[in-house]
């Protein structure tokens, strides 16, 4: 029902509308007024994932806000690698979210973060765990990395099982409080189907999942 689903996301854009502060980033709940960074990139990331789908509505109030919320992270993690850029911080999540958004201009101090964590993953991805080098792959294929995105993939392989009854799926996928093994498995899918799209291991991992 297309009523339906433009009532839906009509509903849910004046909700995010509420909770957007003015310096572009989201706040948890109404009751808060201090701004999320972790909300704020919750909210892109599902915002991306449905741009990257082709589900995310053409609604000029969404794309500000999404616009306002890309230049508080942007200016957000700039800073922070501004203040500490020899300290051990993993940009990694803020990379993978941004490269969503490409068509946002980034900033040049923006731009040195996504540099610097582009080159640790070319440097370190050997030593990530399942779900660290799908997100690897991802981010170093969205920045010309390819060959060595492949290589990641080749990696991703080695550590998988596969039977022709339940598909593939890695035994060692490791833990993470936020991301359910259903999750990392499906990041590992998308990164197979974003750098080799038509590899056999695609179809064998929505079995899996399935």
């Amino acid at each position: 029902d297309k009523t339906e689903i433009r009532r839906v996301y009509n509903d849910n854009i004046s909700v995010l509308a509420q909770l957007q502060n003015a310096d572009g980033g989201w706040r948890w709940i109404k009751q808060s007024k201090l701004t999320s960074t972790w909300t704020t990139l919750n909210v892109l990331a599902m915002c991306g994932r449905l741009k990257q789908l082709g589900y995310l509505p053409d609604n000029q109030q969404l794309n500000t806000m999404i616009k306002k919320a890309v230049k508080y992270i942007d200016d957000h993690y700039a800073r922070l690698y501004a203040q500490h850029p020899k300290a051990n911080t993993d940009y990694t999540r803020y990379v993978y979210i941004r490269d969503y958004f490409g068509d946002i201009k980034q900033s040049t101090a923006a731009a040195r973060v996504t540099t610097a964590t582009v080159q640790a993953l070319l440097s370190d991805w050997k030593d990530y765990t399942i779900l660290g080098k799908s997100v690897a792959a991802l981010i170093l294929n969205n920045h010309s990395y390819s060959n060595t995105a492949r290589q990641v993939l080749n990696s991703l392989r080695q550590y998988s099982r596969y039977t022709p009854d339940y598909g593939m799926w890695w035994p060692s996928v490791d833990y993470n409080s936020t991301i359910s093994n259903i999750g990392i498995t499906a990041i590992a899918l998308d990164a197979f189907n974003s750098v080799e799209p038509k590899c056999v291991e695609i179809d064998r991992i929505r079995q899996w999942l399935i």
